[in-house]
C-alpha cells in the first residue's frame, strides 16, 4: 500500500511461506530503517475476514489484510494479484500496478524497466 509515498506492508507476510527469507530479512530491514510500515491487523480485520465468500476470494491472509488496512486508512493498494485487485476495487479501494506506483513516486521508466526485468527474473526463478 502506498499514502503519501510511505509503503505499508502486512506483518502477516512475515508468518509461513509467504515470502522467502531472503524477502522477509529484507522487509525487516526496511521496517527498521523506517522506509516501510508493518503493520498489524486487529480483531476488526479478522471479523471482515469471516464475513467474506472465500471461495470467491481465494486470497491469502496478507493479501486480504492489506485490502482491509486500505480500505479502513482510505489508502491505495499496489498489486499484481488479479483476485485482490477484484476485492479491493469491490469494496473501493483504489489499486495500482506496480509500475504505476513507481511513476506516482517518480521513478524514471528506465529505471522501471530494469525494475520490471529484475521481477520477471525472480518470479521465472521460483518457478523453475
Amino acid at each position: 500500500m502506498l499514502k503519501s509515498e510511505d509503503f505499508y506492508f502486512s506483518n502477516l507476510y512475515m508468518t509461513k511461506n509467504y515470502l522467502t527469507v531472503t524477502e522477509r530479512q529484507s522487509l525487516n530491514i526496511l521496517a527498521e530503517e523506517k522506509k516501510i510500515v508493518l503493520f498489524e491487523s486487529g480483531s476488526s480485520f479478522y471479523s471482515f475476514f469471516n464475513k467474506l465468500d472465500a471461495e470467491r476470494y481465494p486470497i491469502g491472509l496478507p493479501g486480504m489484510s492489506s485490502v482491509y488496512y486500505a480500505k479502513e486508512n482510505n489508502i491505495p493498494i499496489v498489486t499484481k494479484c488479479r483476485l485482490t485487485r477484484r476485492l479491493a476495487e469491490e469494496i473501493g479501494v483504489l489499486v495500482y500496478s506496480y509500475e504505476e506506483m513507481l511513476k506516482l513516486i517518480n521513478i524514471q521508466q528506465n529505471q522501471i524497466d530494469h525494475i520490471n526485468n529484475l521481477l520477471l527474473m525472480l518470479e521465472n526463478s521460483q518457478n523453475n
